[in-house]
């Protein structure tokens, strides 16, 4: 049952929340100090007093320890100059400070799309409750039925 559970993709919304919140919170943070994989303890301090229970730290300290590692290595560095080149048209390699900067950009473009993601999904919820209910929906279809609507239009 528990496999079921983890493979139920509406299931579990508690967790998924604290993944995404966990991520934008990660990137955001990397657009602010760059790719570090610590939290220093004001921000903790913040966060706790801002509602983070133990399992969001534990999550965002996960989140934010993979993240800045896959930004800090090797093989991303060299596929940010890959993309930058293929998307310019140019065969020559970026370096140094050219890298250190695509790296910047590259992360302050998935802090913000974190960003517009939890507008996004704001927004969703509101129109979501504008939404008519399936009862008002089926009460409605009944009384169109009934020559109600007919009547009154």
């Amino acid at each position: 049952m528990h496999l079921v559970a983890r493979m139920d993709p509406v299931g579990r919304a508690e967790e998924d929340d604290r993944a995404d919140w966990a991520t934008a919170t990660a990137w955001n943070l990397m657009a602010e100090n760059g790719p570090r994989g610590d939290l220093g303890q004001p921000f903790v301090d913040h966060l706790v007093g801002t509602g983070a229970t133990p399992q969001d730290l534990a999550a965002l300290e996960t989140t934010l320890s993979m993240l800045a590692g896959d930004m800090r290595s090797d093989p991303r560095t060299r596929r940010i100059a890959s993309d930058f080149q293929f998307l310019i048209g140019v065969e020559t390699a970026q370096e140094g400070t050219a890298l250190l900067l695509l790296r910047r950009l590259l992360i302050e473009g998935r802090a913000a799309a974190h960003a517009q993601r939890t507008a996004a999904l704001s927004v969703e919820a509101g129109i979501a409750e504008e939404i008519p209910s399936r009862s008002r929906l089926n009460s409605w279809h009944a009384n169109a039925r009934l020559g109600g609507w007919m009547a009154r239009s």
